[in-house]
């Protein structure tokens, strides 16, 4: 098992309220500081990009998310999963 500092530079997935409730996200982790996490996320850039009226910026943004906005964060080990819902169990 990685650390999360380990991880850095990977992409990661997660469940952050704040971006959505229920859907998880794809982020690249960027930094871990004590409170929480750097982040370069799609949806947030999208969002932002939005709110500034730009199409495109010539930097990659990077996103703060503290560690209480987080509900779990998603690792994965070389060994298969299977869905059980698709193999009708």
């Amino acid at each position: 098992m990685k650390h999360l500092r380990e991880m850095v530079g990977e992409e990661i997935r997660g469940l952050v309220p704040m971006m959505d409730p229920q859907i998880f996200q794809v982020m690249v982790l960027h930094g871990v500081e004590e409170g929480g996490i750097w982040v370069e996320n799609q949806k947030l850039t999208t969002l932002m990009l939005a709110n500034l009226k730009e199409a495109s910026s010539p930097k990659t943004a990077l996103f703060f998310v503290p560690f209480h906005e987080i509900k779990f964060l998603v690792q994965s080990t070389e060994k298969s999963s299977l869905s059980e819902k698709a193999f009708g169990l």
